[in-house]
C-alpha cells in the first residue's frame, strides 16, 4: 500500500509540475501573439504610407 500511495504521490507531483508549465507556455503564447499582431499593425501601416507617397509621387509627374 506504501508503493501505491508514493506512486500516487509523485504523479500528482508531476501532473503539478505539467500544470505549471503548461501555464508558462500559455503566456509565452500570448506573448509571441501580441507581437506578431503588433509587427502585422506596423506592416499594414508602413505599406499604407508606401501607397500614400506612391500617389503624391504619381501626381507630381
Amino acid at each position: 500500500m506504501t508503493e501505491i500511495s508514493q506512486a500516487t504521490y509523485l504523479t500528482s507531483q508531476k501532473i503539478f509540475s505539467l500544470e505549471e508549465s503548461s501555464s508558462a507556455v500559455g503566456q509565452i503564447v500570448q506573448t509571441i501573439s501580441s507581437i506578431a499582431e503588433q509587427t502585422n499593425l506596423l506592416a499594414l501601416n508602413a505599406a499604407k504610407q508606401l501607397v500614400q507617397v506612391n500617389r503624391v509621387e504619381d501626381l507630381q509627374w
